[in-house]
């Protein structure tokens, strides 16, 4: 059974499922934690089945299920679908994926008389690799963390940390097929438009960035880490005035970057971390999570907090006034509960920590993908989620008010006094809950 390393780091068997199609399992090397997919594509019944090879990118799975006929199965992890883009003749046909280094491609022969069709595979698609269209269009390019300045969306996210700027006024080109040619994602007219990778070694090193802020002194900052070259965390910035890039990661060696605030108007950048091995500089690992404080005035680091001893990690932050940030982690000795706190980075202290009878909904150091959210509104209040139910959690005291149950949750955003909900296919609005600000 084939066993490839997908662009998320996690490693995937490719197999067969009672019912004589393909199947799949998702296995996550630190934790060992299996999750199984199947069945994937049509069945071969009453003939066998065999899942010859597969890959997989950020979202979906791909897998040549053969062999009476072959199929090309992508699978979507999202949604629990499978589509089958191929299939071959009974006899003679074959189809192969291959795994990449940023992302999927396949080779695909209907029957013994036809030529062979390779494929770049492309957001659960199969586009035609043609001599207009030899780039990889890197399925696994994606957006973890965005930041808003100026009226544009820089985001990045991976692999090697790509940086991208979109202009919401121009219309979206990421993805678009015109004729044969996929619209590459650093040509000019591309929107998003790839400006340069962060995680280069001179950079950042990373390869996956989850969080991003804009610094007081005009520079988008991102925060991140590495994967298959070692386990650190990295940081980058971007100047949007002079498009120069700079970057460090040898002070977080042995902590990665989960989330970050922008505190005081960007006077810091406050980098949320979760603990970890360092295979790199050797350097011992922390006995808990810490709040880095950098200063992009001074351009480094110039304050640490650990505001709950023995966590993995700090979990999601925001900023909160001109000097604080409230966070919410784990408590390390007890799973059914956890810490809400508040830290004033200017004092380096923390100011208080509250202990919930919830666990934290999240994990430290997830992939980020959960129904979930923790974000400052316009009333001043933080809103997220806790045991099924939409809270607000003032980050001044430490008070949780639940305004009604929500499922599934999803990212949130606020316009017009009106609180808005992703997380499905459509966007909800929440009736009856409003948020404004004290000027309102």
């Amino acid at each position: 059974h084939p066993l490839v390393l997908g662009t998320d780091g996690k490693l995937y068997a490719i197999g067969q499922h009672p019912s004589k199609a393909a199947a799949a399992a998702r296995i996550d090397p630190d934790s060992l934690k299996v999750e199984f997919y199947g069945p994937l594509g049509p069945s071969h019944a009453p003939n066998p089945c065999w899942g010859y090879s597969g890959g997989a990118d950020d979202r979906f799975v791909y897998v040549a299920s053969g062999k009476i006929p072959w199929y090309l199965v992508a699978y979507d992890r999202k949604t629990g679908e499978s589509k089958v883009l191929a299939r071959t003749d009974t006899v003679g046909g074959y189809i192969g994926v291959s795994q990449k280094a940023g992302g999927c491609t396949a080779y695909v022969r209907k029957n013994l008389e036809s030529e062979g069709t390779k494929y770049w595979l492309y957001r659960g698609e199969a586009i035609p690799i043609t001599e207009k269209n030899k780039t990889p269009p890197l399925a696994a390019e994606v957006v973890e963390g965005a930041a808003f300045y100026k009226g544009k969306i820089y985001m990045s996210g991976y692999p090697t940390s790509p940086l991208y700027v979109y202009e919401p006024d121009r219309p979206w080109t990421a993805g678009k097929v015109v004729g044969d040619r996929l619209v590459k994602d650093d040509d000019p007219a591309a929107n998003p438009r790839r400006l340069l990778y962060l995680g280069k070694p001179d950079l950042a090193g990373t390869h996956k960035m989850y969080a991003a802020a804009v610094g007081a002194d005009g520079k988008i900052y991102f925060g991140g880490r590495w994967v298959r070259n070692g386990s650190c965390g990295g940081l980058a910035w971007y100047d949007p005035r002079t498009g120069k890039a700079g970057g460090l990661w040898k002070p977080l060696s042995n902590y990665q970057v989960t989330h970050m605030a922008a505190v005081g108007g960007g006077r810091f950048v406050v980098l949320s971390t979760r603990r970890v091995e360092d295979s790199v500089l050797k350097k011992p690992k922390p006995r808990q999570g810490a709040l880095w404080i950098f200063d992009p005035t001074k351009g480094r680091f110039v304050g640490k907090v650990e505001p709950v001893e023995g966590t993995k990690g700090t979990g999601p932050i925001v900023g909160a006034g001109e000097n604080g940030v409230f966070g919410w982690t784990e408590d390390p000795g007890d799973p059914r509960a956890s810490f809400i706190y508040l830290v004033d980075v200017v004092a380096g202290r923390t100011v208080f920590r509250k202990r919930l009878p919830f666990p934290l909904p999240v994990a430290i150091g997830s992939n980020q993908k959960e129904a979930w959210d923790f974000r400052s509104g316009p009333d001043g209040k933080v809103w997220t989620f806790l045991a099924g139910a939409l809270v607000t959690m003032d980050p001044q005291t430490g008070e949780v008010r639940p305004l009604g149950r929500i499922s599934p949750g999803g990212p949130l955003a606020f316009s017009g006094g009106s609180v808005y909900l992703g997380g499905k296919t459509s966007l909800r609005r929440v009736k009856g809950v409003t948020a404004v600000s004290g000027k309102d």
